[in-house]
């Protein structure tokens, strides 16, 4: 088994927009907004089904978090 295939995600991870859409507390209109105008999980398609990763939109969560409204995200904050 290659390198390459340890990296892959298990099926079972993958989410429907409905079920992303849950998981975030967001409308399902959200997330196809998010897509044609980006910012939002990262996601793929497979045909036309669209899928998220569990593990990708936890990072989305990770990267969403705030520590005051001033704070811009993607970085530690100065002190």
């Amino acid at each position: 088994m290659s390198s390459e295939s340890h990296n892959l995600i298990h099926p079972r991870e993958w989410l429907t927009e409905a079920e992303a859409a849950s998981r975030l507390s967001m409308s399902k209109k959200w997330l196809q907004k998010m897509r044609l105008k980006g910012g939002g999980p990262r996601y793929a398609k497979f045909g036309s089904a669209v899928r998220y990763s569990l593990k990708y939109l936890e990072e989305f969560e990770e990267d969403s978090l705030r520590l005051s409204t001033s704070d811009v995200g993607g970085r530690e904050p100065v002190r």
